[in-house]
């Protein structure tokens, strides 16, 4: 999406130069400088230091477009090693994984995909990969005569949840296998 003068950025008014709900007035403030993904038109500025992972993938291949440090941070790769290149090529170690699977049917079925405590190992070197579990929002979008081009994902790095979820339910599952025989015994079965 190119800016009002054509190019890939757009000026908008600061926020601290206009009250909370009051309309913006192009003319007569001071702007700041938004730049866009060139492919996609998404305002990367407002993206990249997100508290979750972001991306923008370009085309059938889903070519990276956009990535924000959160998720140049979960992959263990530099914005440099991925903008560019197909997700599965740039992060080959998801090559069979099932989110691969996953984000060619959300493309093709036209619908977005929702994943939570989705399992991904992640790392660009074999021997330092982890495993990681992820809650995120895969979503296509489609030019207006309905051809795929590209989709964004958006989520969060939810592996502590997770693994302290699984611990405890690993502490807390011998214990109930006791109580139906004490709620049993206490509400008159047995016991002399």
């Amino acid at each position: 999406m190119a800016g009002l003068d054509g190019s890939n950025t757009l000026d908008l008014p600061s926020s601290n130069q206009r009250q909370k709900g009051a309309p913006v007035d192009m003319e007569h403030s001071e702007s700041r400088t938004v730049s866009y993904s060139a492919a996609s038109g998404v305002p990367t500025e407002w993206l990249r230091e997100a508290p979750g992972f972001v991306a923008i993938f370009m085309g059938p291949e889903l070519v990276f477009d956009f990535v924000n440090d959160e998720c140049c941070r979960l992959v263990g790769r530099r914005r440099e090693d991925l903008i560019g290149k197909p997700v599965i090529q740039a992060l080959h170690e998801m090559r069979g994984q099932a989110f691969e699977q996953q984000l060619q049917e959300a493309a093709n079925s036209r619908k977005p995909f929702q994943g939570r405590g989705l399992k991904l190992r992640l790392g660009a070197d074999p021997e330092h990969q982890r495993e990681h579990y992820l809650d995120l929002y895969y979503h296509p979008f489609y030019s207006p005569d309905g051809r795929f081009q590209g989709a964004s994902v958006q989520g969060h790095d939810a592996t502590e949840l997770y693994l302290r979820n699984a611990e405890l339910k690993r502490r807390i599952d011998p214990a109930n296998e006791y109580v139906p025989v004490r709620v049993a015994k206490s509400a008159g079965g047995g016991g002399g």
